[in-house]
């Protein structure tokens, strides 16, 4: 099976546009992940001069840091797969973006199962604490 795949596969072929395509949404992507960073490490800053809670700054920017890094490695290694004509950088590259959309995915389920319980819980705590109905 994995045999017919991969032969339908090879006649797919990077013309100019999809060449071009794929140059601007590889700068694009180190652009994105260099002003997230910076973005984050703002927000420390920010955090520091106000006396907030650093803890969860620091968290955000590790989890900001650990994304752009994926999306980082996808822009770099795409450009470079097409400038030197090498498949396997540029199979690094997407693998570096399934990922990057791997963790995202899971941190959105995650954050949706979060709120369901959060309504859940609240829910409860109206209908059983308050009294209200």
């Amino acid at each position: 099976m994995e045999n017919i795949n991969t032969s339908r596969l090879e006649k797919l072929e990077i013309n100019p546009k999809v060449e071009q395509d794929l140059k601007i949404s590889a700068n694009w992507g180190k652009a994105v992940a260099l002003i997230s960073v910076l973005s984050s490490c703002l927000s420390i800053i920010e955090a520091l001069m106000k006396n907030k809670n650093i803890i969860t700054e620091i968290a955000l920017l590790a989890f900001t840091f650990f994304c752009a890094y994926f999306q980082f490695a996808f822009g770099r290694d795409v450009a470079k797969g097409i400038e030197n004509n090498d498949q396997i950088t540029m199979n690094d590259g997407f693998n570096s973006l399934r990922l990057y959309f791997r963790i995202y995915g899971i941190l959105l389920i995650l954050l949706i199962v979060v709120m369901l319980v959060l309504i859940v819980f609240s829910g409860y705590f109206l209908h059983n604490v308050t009294g209200l109905h």
